[in-house]
């Protein structure tokens, strides 16, 4: 027996973003939108441990995001990252 869909369950189409033109950085050589904003698809990560590159096909390395807290301990929109 098939099992209808219900509309709820059903997802509607997002529409397509507009495309942004970029730009290679003489600086960097990473890429830029024209706000100067770093648009690269893959941005290399390094062990906060040992500062070695992680490859990116690494499935054991964690990446952890600690969030800094005033003296009242409320989350301030600051964070350390970690990449083991």
């Amino acid at each position: 027996s098939s099992q209808r869909l219900q509309p709820s369950t059903v997802q509607e189409a997002q529409t397509p973003q507009p495309f942004v033109p970029v730009a290679l950085s003489p600086q960097s050589g990473a890429m830029q939108n024209d706000e100067g904003r770093v648009v690269d698809l893959y941005l290399p990560r390094k062990c906060s441990a040992t500062n070695r590159l992680i490859p990116a096909k690494e499935h054991g390395a964690v990446q952890l995001n600690v969030g800094q807290v005033d003296e009242n301990g409320r989350y301030t929109g600051e964070f350390y990252t970690f990449a083991l």
